[in-house]
């Protein structure tokens, strides 16, 4: 596999479009970013897609109190592990 520096050159001269793995750090980004928008659509579904106050200082309780809400409810969801032998 050819390095970013000795791309294969294309019959026009330039270089071919880089094919090869993503780098780190373009993986964990996209990692965390796929994490995030999952737990947004997450609060979405069981909330609603809005906040229902329309002041900001009101609005940043509201959202902490759906995340604690969400919170529990995966608490609750998750099953107890007992460790055997």
């Amino acid at each position: 596999m050819a390095c970013r520096l000795c791309r294969p050159k294309s019959s026009r001269g330039e270089p071919a479009p880089y094919r090869g793995q993503h780098t780190v750090e373009e993986y964990d980004s996209y990692h965390r970013r796929s994490i995030a928008e999952t737990a947004m659509y997450r609060v979405k579904q069981l909330f609603g897609g809005y906040l229902s106050l329309r002041d900001y200082d009101a609005q940043v309780p509201e959202a902490m109190a759906m995340i604690c809400a969400l919170n529990k409810m995966t608490l609750a969801g998750m099953p107890e592990s007992v460790r055997v032998a």
